[in-house]
């Protein structure tokens, strides 16, 4: 990679699946998640900047009958019991359930976005065994190859990392791995008081690079994730410019210095009107440094070197 590194954002895009399997209330709401797609796209075409949007296989579905027979179930407490929150429908009585048009939004527009994987039914991978995922991945294949994209990027619902060596061995070049700050908060002491402190503080993000997993296979950590906020509503609105938009900054400054990549990642349904103006800070931001923004699988192969 050359000196000017480069920015990656991933998206998890799943709408009611991102809640499969746990007992809570899904307040999402249809129109507004529609709308966040299209002003995202609209967003991404301002600054000619790809994502990798990676998408739960169901939702490239017109309709289905619910029951996915030809799928083995996962191997946790839910098992055979699965599909149960499945509707059984179609995009018009479900469309947090079945959202082909905006799969074909985001794989038709003039930016080369990058349609991902994030299992067909947001599987929990580590309460599944590699024939499960297996068949799923090859499911999402097949979704995928129907919008004219390979099966090359995985993001792992809840960043659950699980059977690496099936994934590299069903053709996966690129995993999103979770990031230096998520290892902090959840495996160090401390970790939450630690993590708040580097965002009060607006330190930067070590740029991160592909690491291999095995041959042609390979790991991107996140850098950040893009929604985190530990300050309140009105310490919010003392800030022209949103601690975390410096902090970005900052990254984007270190990932040219070093050719290494700034991984920002989020969800659809995270944004609103601040998330929003904080994104497009740090794409008008790495627009005017010249550094470019990259799909995952983009920048593991611009830095690998193929």
């Amino acid at each position: 990679m050359g000196q000017d590194g480069a920015v990656v954002v991933s998206l998890d895009f799943e709408l009611a699946w991102g809640t499969h399997g746990l007992d809570i209330d899904n307040d999402l709401e249809a129109e507004q998640q529609y709308r966040n797609v299209k002003q995202l796209l609209d967003l991404f075409n301002r600054y000619d900047a790809p994502a990798t949007w990676a998408v739960v296989g169901h939702l490239m579905l017109n309709s289905c009958d619910g029951s996915h027979t030809s799928l083995p179930r996962p191997d946790g407490q839910l098992g055979h019991r699965w599909y149960d929150e499945d509707p059984g429908t179609d995009s018009d009585d479900a469309p947090l359930y079945y959202a082909p048009d905006l799969v074909e939004a985001i794989a038709s527009t003039e930016i080369s976005h990058e349609l991902g994987c994030h299992t067909f039914s947001h599987l929990l991978c580590s309460e599944a065994s590699e024939v499960v995922l297996n068949a799923e991945l090859e499911q999402c294949r097949t979704l995928l190859q129907s919008h004219g994209q390979e099966l090359q990027s995985l993001v792992y619902p809840r960043n659950e990392l699980a059977h690496l060596d099936t994934v590299a061995d069903a053709g996966i070049k690129v995993i999103r791995d979770v990031s230096s700050e998520y290892i902090l908060r959840h495996r160090r002491v401390g970790g939450r008081y630690r993590r708040y402190a580097r965002f009060i503080t607006r330190r930067p993000y070590t740029p991160v690079v592909p690491e291999p997993i095995q041959e042609d296979c390979w790991r991107l950590p996140a850098s950040m994730y893009l929604p985190f906020n530990p300050l309140s509503p009105t310490v919010n609105d003392m800030f022209a410019t949103h601690p975390r938009v410096v902090r970005a900054q900052k990254s984007i400054d270190a990932a040219a210095r070093e050719s290494g990549i700034f991984h920002v990642w989020a969800h659809p349904q995270n944004f609103d009107d601040r998330l929003f103006r904080d994104l497009e800070s740090i794409l008008a931001y790495a627009n005017r440094q010249e550094v470019p923004v990259l799909t995952m699988h983009e920048a593991t192969r611009r830095y690998v070197g193929e």
